[in-house]
């Protein structure tokens, strides 16, 4: 895995590189040891408080993929949600072209991640992507978001930053953040507003929500967790507040990193880990039914996982058969692209 990659992996949870002046890989590696603190024994299950990682059981999946070449630019293109008959995702693509610069100094420097917005034509084909723009991308960096069912609210992964500058906090190090936004008369989402419990020296993102928005999943490498990024829920209380987060257990964490969750319509839990049994290299994609205390993780098998880095699954509204994950397995446009597939009925 590209060192940008890692670090940001490490620091602020997403596969693409941002990463800061401010930072480094040693400061990358202290982030995550801070975390191993006194263990946090609450867990969603009573049954894996013990911490010991559970059977996964190997799955093998009947499906065709391809490329989504409409999204897709030589730069990293991944984690897309449905929003308004189209897809919001996140890119590090300059507006305008598909060009990498010729400059060398911009190609290895670490570039913006914006979100970018493809409507769906008549015939269901993803037209031109434009730049989300001022709804909601920043002078920082937009990271992987979901949108209430009424897609009036936008729970955004972001730098923490004020005023379009980058905060840091008391150990000198960047954070991610989930901020929620509104959708005002104009469309443009706005507000500043984070989750009451995302403290300043960790990270909180890729938030996705339970149908019935009550539910609010993420990834954090705040301390009481099992190694690197958890997955962790908070639930919506009567006054409309978000409770205390409780960790997934070890049902979905493993002792390194679990990332980048989706909830489906129907309950399914999706998410990407790099150390859990079975999988095939890199971070790969599983599947858990999370409310159902007996369940368990599986991995969703080729032709999804790969020896690279598969994550950021997503379905169609109103379906479980038709959707979007991101990859960046070998014969993509660039480093992270974004696969369209579909479940074939055996």
């Amino acid at each position: 895995m590209k060192l940008r990659k890692l670090c940001f992996t490490l620091i602020l949870c997403a596969f693409v590189g941002l990463i800061f002046a401010q930072g480094s890989k040693s400061d990358a590696t202290a982030s995550v040891n801070d975390k191993k603190q006194k263990p946090n024994t609450k867990t969603e299950s009573n049954a894996d408080t013990d911490k010991t990682p559970r059977r996964i059981v190997a799955s093998g999946t009947n499906a065709s993929i391809k490329n989504a070449s409409m999204l897709n630019s030589d730069k990293d293109d991944f984690s897309p949600v449905f929003y308004n008959n189209g897809l919001i995702y996140c890119s590090t693509a300059k507006k305008g072209s598909k060009k990498a610069s010729s400059k060398k100094d911009d190609n290895d420097a670490p570039e913006d991640i914006n979100l970018k917005y493809a409507l769906f034509d008549s015939l269901g084909n993803l037209m031109k992507p434009a730049n989300f723009g001022h709804r909601a991308n920043t002078k920082t960096n937009e990271g992987p978001s979901c949108f209430t069912a009424n897609e009036d609210t936008l729970y955004l992964s972001r730098t923490a930053s004020k005023g379009g500058v980058v905060t840091l906090n008391k150990s000198g190090k960047a954070t991610l953040k989930i901020y929620i936004k509104t959708r005002d008369t104009s469309s443009n989402f706005v507000g500043e507003e984070i989750l009451p419990f995302e403290s300043e020296n960790y990270s909180y993102c890729h938030p996705t929500l339970s149908a019935d928005g009550n539910r609010l999943y993420f990834a954090s490498d705040m301390p009481g967790g099992f190694g690197g990024m958890d997955l962790w829920v908070s639930r919506r209380m009567k006054d409309g507040s978000w409770s205390q987060p409780i960790n997934l257990g070890a049902r979905v964490n493993s002792a390194k990193n679990e990332v980048f969750p989706y909830m489906s319509e129907k309950g399914n839990l999706y998410y990407s880990s790099d150390g859990m049994p079975n999988g095939k290299g890199g971070y790969d994609l599983y599947r858990i039914e999370i409310e159902h205390r007996t369940a368990r993780s599986f991995p969703l098998g080729e032709p999804f996982n790969t020896e690279g880095d598969d994550f950021g699954i997503m379905f169609l509204p109103k379906s479980e058969t038709k959707g979007y994950f991101s990859s960046n397995r070998k014969g993509g446009s660039g480093g992270d692209d974004i696969y369209e597939f579909e479940f074939i009925k055996q």
